[in-house]
């Protein structure tokens, strides 16, 4: 429950007295923080109050790192994933593992970082609904808590929704999934040193994929003839679509754009290109992928044509969702996404012992969890080098600091390297980080040099039925 907090007007700023006979509105939430400290908040009344934590974001780490007695001292960094799938649980324990190989190490600054996890699931039991829908929960909590950078972004936690909620704020939003074609649409500032961009993605472009589906193709034993390519109503669809056809140099594709939330229309469409000559049917899209599926192995047709997803049909929990006739769709289906450059190096393997010696479990979806490790990275050495700028931490300055992790002296995302690393950006220089998922090299426009890979199904042995990706290879 939240109570108004009244003192005597005279220990008060101006901007916030409480008191009953001299009531001046606080004006925000920082107004608050900075008398009553980071549980404080600025109440619909004009008065301080306590601030109300929800439900889907009673997780921290440590866990008792709100009622710390020096939380003022710690720098707060959020994450945002659904919690209810194994690959946002995932994602969100490689965030806490990279703060926690960080404070073991010193901190930021002489600061410990914590975390504060909002899950995004829509469950009704755990979180029954409100009228404030789940991103916009999160979003508010994070501001009134003051926090300036954020990490999040899967499946189903929609990065460009949850960005286009926060940066209008000046928080800084790092996330493992692609970030174009929207991320210059939806981030104000122009991405140069004077007026760097909030919003940063530890993943290669999407528009890469469609480069790579073409090669794909282009390199087949048996080049095919006729494509169809089904393209979301998104930028999403269109980016791939659009560099798919750009780069393939085989008869131009047959083209299908389609709102996949319009289940009819989708039916309708995947009915035209089952009856179509089609030997090759792409599938540009990021939403719906499992109705895709399903909705294609409705009809006969379809098992003869070889299917073609991107990234977003890779994940673990589309491959495995309850979609009919998937064993007669899955031989004929592969993909591209974005890849791990050489799993084996240093970063990664520290990575992923430090996962699982923390949380007793594997890895299940290595680039995803990989790229949020290496956000919660990016965001803390930001954090670092925005230090250095007289103490400012504030979005802006963190984004001027993360345009200073891709040239310098060479570190990596390991435990070893961070003190000298950090004492480097304390000194105001640049550093060049290298992560567990790859190079951390970020060109001009803030955006990362492609990895593809191509894969395919494979169905596990009768004991672990479950499908996973197979990666065949390299492609750019």
């Amino acid at each position: 429950m939240m109570r108004p907090m009244l003192v005597l007007a005279v220990l008060l700023p101006a901007s916030c007295s409480l008191s009953d006979l001299e009531h001046q509105p606080c004006r925000s939430a920082v107004s608050c923080r900075e008398v009553f400290g980071a549980r404080s908040t600025c109440g619909a009344e004009g008065f301080c109050t306590d601030l109300e934590t929800p439900a889907r974001c009673e997780e921290t780490y440590p866990v008792d790192l709100l009622a710390q007695p020096d939380i003022e001292e710690w720098l707060l960094l959020g994450s945002a994933f659904d919690v209810g799938t194994s690959e946002g649980a995932g994602r969100e324990r490689s965030v806490e593992v990279a703060v926690r190989i960080v404070n073991e190490a010193g901190g930021v600054d002489g600061r410990r970082v914590g975390l504060v996890k909002c899950n995004s699931e829509r469950d009704p039991e755990r979180f029954p609904e409100s009228d404030v829908p789940p991103l916009n929960e999160m979003s508010d909590y994070f501001v009134n808590l003051g926090i300036q950078v954020i990490v999040g972004g899967d499946a189903s936690t929609s990065p460009r929704e949850l960005a286009s909620l926060v940066l209008d704020q000046g928080i800084v939003f790092v996330t493992p999934e692609p970030g174009d074609p929207w991320l210059d649409t939806l981030d104000s500032n122009e991405g140069t040193e004077q007026n760097p961009g909030r919003l940063w993605s530890t993943v290669p472009s999407v528009q890469h994929q469609g480069f790579a589906i073409a090669k794909v193709l282009e390199e087949s034993l048996e080049p095919p003839s006729q494509v169809t390519i089904i393209a979301d109503a998104t930028d999403y669809g269109a980016s791939v679509k659009d560099q798919f056809s750009k780069r393939f140099v085989g008869a131009p594709p047959t083209e299908f754009t389609v709102d996949v939330a319009e289940t009819e229309n989708l039916r309708n469409v995947i009915k035209t290109v089952a009856a179509s000559g089609a030997e090759v049917v792409i599938y540009a899209g990021e939403r719906r992928v499992a109705q895709f599926l399903e909705l294609a192995a409705e009809q006969p047709d379809f098992e003869a044509k070889a299917l073609v997803l991107t990234e977003a049909g890779a994940h673990s929990e589309v491959l495995n969702d309850k979609v009919v006739g998937r064993d007669r769709l899955y031989p004929m289906t592969q993909g591209v996404r974005s890849a791990i450059a050489e799993p084996s190096r240093n970063p990664y393997v520290r990575f992923q012992q430090a996962y699982e010696n923390t949380f007793g479990v594997p890895i299940v979806e290595d680039l995803g969890f990989a790229a949020s490790y290496d956000a919660a990275w990016l965001a803390m050495s930001a954090l670092a080098y925005a230090a250095s700028q007289g103490g400012d931490r504030a979005g802006d300055a963190i984004a001027i600091g993360l345009r200073q992790l891709s040239a310098g002296e060479r570190f990596e995302t390991v435990a070893p390297d961070w003190p000298l690393a950090q004492a480097r950006l304390l000194q105001g220089q640049s550093i060049d980080l290298v992560g567990a998922s790859g190079e951390l090299d970020f060109d001009t426009s803030e955006q990362l040099e492609p990895r593809v890979e191509a894969w395919d199904i494979e169905e596990q042995p009768s004991n672990d039925p479950r499908f996973r990706v197979r990666v065949l290879g390299v492609v750019l």
